[in-house]
């Protein structure tokens, strides 16, 4: 009998942010001004380090790969969700 392998499915996660792609060329300019605008990034957390957290909407159980994802920046995020998987694989 084959042991079937279950896959480790990242955390699916809301997280709240404010904009910092929207600042253009000017983002790195100390004072620089912009609208804020508060965004959501809905998926799977596959990756983080000191800065980033790394968000995707597409994961492939089979080979663990990921597309159709954003960046954001640790230091903009207003809240952060972690849910909890409704169903096991």
């Amino acid at each position: 009998m084959v042991k079937k392998k279950n896959p480790k499915i990242p955390p699916l996660v809301e997280i709240f942010w404010e904009d910092h792609y929207s600042m253009g060329d000017d983002w790195h300019q100390p004072n620089a001004t912009h609208e804020t605008c508060i965004l959501s990034a809905v998926g799977y957390l596959v990756a983080e380090n000191e800065l980033y957290y790394w968000v995707t909407s597409t994961y492939e159980l089979s080979t663990g790969m990921y597309s159709s994802g954003t960046a954001v920046l640790k230091k903009c995020v207003t809240h952060f969700l972690q849910y909890a998987p409704s169903r096991k694989y």
